[in-house]
C-alpha cells in the first residue's frame, strides 16, 4: 500500500471511530476533530523546530536514517488527545488540553526514537548512557550534547523532545513531571536491554520488570497534573495495566522486527522457556522458522490470552475509580488502542477466532479468564 493511501486509510478509520464514539460526553466529535487538527498542528510545528537546533537532527533527517516515522508523533496525537478529553474534557480549556496532548505526545515519540536507537545502533554501554541523559532531559529538562555525530545528533532529538514533557509540565501546571515514575520508565528500558548482554530474563522479570519501559504512567500523571487532582489511585492503576497489556500485544505485531534487531520480547522468552528455542536459535536468518515454530505451539494466543487478562485487570481497576471523569470514554479510547496494537495480528490470521480477540468487549475479554492455559492466568500477578 503506497504511503499516501495508507495515510488516507488512518485518516478514515480515525473519523469513523470518532464518529462511533460520540455517543460519550467526552468525546463529542464536535470537539474530537478540531481538537486533535489543532494538536496535529501544535506539535508538528515542534517537531520542525528541531531542525532548528544545531545539536539535534531534524525530523525529515531522523525519517531518511530511518529512526522514526512521521506517523509516530501523528498517532501519539491522536491517542494522547482520546485519552486526555475522558480524564479532562470538564476542568480543562482548550489551550491547556492541547499542552497536556503535546506533552504526552512527546513522551511517545521521544520513547520510540531512543528505542529504535538503541535497537538497531547502540551497544549497550551507549544505550545506558544514552537513557541517564533522557532521564535528565524528562526530569531537570536538561541534557549534554555530546558530539556531532549523526548518531549523537539523533541521541539529542530524542533527549530534546522529552525535555519539553519537563517545560510544558512546569510552564503549565507548576509542576515537573513524576520523577518516581520516570524512573520506573528507564529501569524498565535497561531491563529491556539486558538480554543484550547474554542475560535473557524470564517471563517473571519481563512482566515485572522489563514491562516498566510502559509510558503508561507518564501519560496518565500529565493528565492529572493538569486536572489539578491527584486522581483515584485504582485509575493510575488501571491505566498502568492496560498499557503493560499493549506491549504484549506489540510482542506479537513485532515478533518478526524483534527477531532481526535482538529485541526482547515475551513470544520468545516464552518460547525459550518452553524448550522450543535456544539462545543460539535466534538469529535474523532463522526468522521465520522462528515465527513458525511459536505459532504451531500456540504461544502467540498465550500471549494474546495474558495480554487480554492484563487489559482487564486495568478496566476492573479503573471501573472502581472514585474521580469525576467520563469512565466510558476513556474505557472506549483505551480499547481503541488495544484494537490498533492488534491490527497487524487480525491481518495476518485472517480468521474468525483472531476477528473476535480484536473486537472483543469487557464482557468477551471476562471469558478468557475462564479459557486460558492455568499457567497463564498465574503470570498475571506478576505485573506489578
Amino acid at each position: 500500500m503506497a504511503r499516501e493511501e495508507g495515510k488516507a486509510l488512518s485518516t478514515t478509520m480515525s473519523i469513523l471511530w470518532m464518529l462511533l464514539s460520540n455517543k460519550h460526553v467526552s468525546l463529542r466529535f464536535s470537539r474530537t476533530l478540531p481538537l486533535i487538527n489543532r494538536a496535529l498542528t501544535a506539535y508538528g510545528g515542534r517537531m520542525n523546530s528541531l531542525a532548528e537546533n544545531p545539536h539535534c537532527m531534524g525530523s525529515t533527517s531522523l525519517m531518511r536514517h530511518g529512526l522514526l516515522k512521521e506517523k509516530y508523533w501523528r498517532i501519539g496525537v491522536f491517542m494522547a488527545s482520546v485519552t486526555s478529553l475522558p480524564v479532562l474534557y470538564n476542568t480543562a480549556s482548550e489551550e491547556q488540553l492541547i499542552q497536556a496532548i503535546c506533552a504526552k505526545a512527546s513522551v511517545s515519540t521521544s520513547a520510540k526514537l531512543l528505542d529504535n536507537l538503541n535497537d538497531m545502533i547502540h551497544t549497550y554501554p551507549q544505550a545506558v548512557h544514552s537513557l541517564s541523559a533522557y532521564e535528565s532531559a524528562l526530569t531537570r529538562g536538561m541534557y549534554d550534547p555530546d558530539g556531532t555525530s549523526d548518531i549523537t545528533r539523533a541521541e539529542c532529538s530524542a533527549h530534546e523532545i522529552a525535555s519539553w514533557v519537563y517545560a510544558i509540565m512546569l510552564n503549565r501546571c507548576g509542576t515537573p513531571p513524576c520523577t518516581r515514575d520516570i524512573g520506573l520508565l528507564v529501569s524498565g528500558q535497561i531491563a529491556s536491554l539486558q538480554h543484550k548482554r547474554g542475560d535473557y530474563p524470564s517471563i517473571e522479570t519481563y512482566l515485572s520488570r522489563v514491562c516498566e519501559r510502559s509510558i503508561g504512567n507518564m501519560w496518565i500523571d500529565v493528565d492529572l497534573h493538569f486536572s489539578s487532582q491527584d486522581g483515584s489511585p485504582s485509575l493510575k492503576k488501571g491505566n498502568d495495566y492496560i498499557f503493560k497489556s499493549y506491549l504484549l500485544y506489540d510482542d506479537i505485531q513485532d515478533i518478526r522486527e524483534d527477531i532481526r534487531t535482538n529485541s526482547v520480547n515475551s513470544a520468545i522468552i516464552l518460547g525459550m522457556e518452553q524448550g522450543l528455542l535456544s539462545e543460539e536459535d535466534i538469529v535474523s536468518e532463522k526468522t521465520e522458522a522462528i515465527v513458525n515454530n511459536l505459532e504451531k505451539a500456540g504461544i502467540f494466543w498465550d500471549i494474546l490470552s495474558l495480554g487480554d487478562l492484563v487489559f482487564l485487570e486495568g478496566l476492573e481497576a479503573i471501573s472502581q475509580c472514585d474521580t469525576s471523569i467520563d469512565k466510558q470514554g476513556l474505557v472506549a479510547s483505551l480499547g481503541m488502542i488495544r484494537m490498533f496494537n492488534m491490527r497487524r495480528t487480525l491481518r495476518r490470521e485472517k480468521s474468525a477466532i483472531a476477528l473476535g480477540a480484536f473486537l472483543a468487549d469487557q464482557k468477551k475479554l471476562t471469558q478468557v479468564k475462564e479459557s486460558a492455559p492455568d499457567y497463564i492466568q498465574d503470570l498475571v500477578k506478576h505485573v506489578a
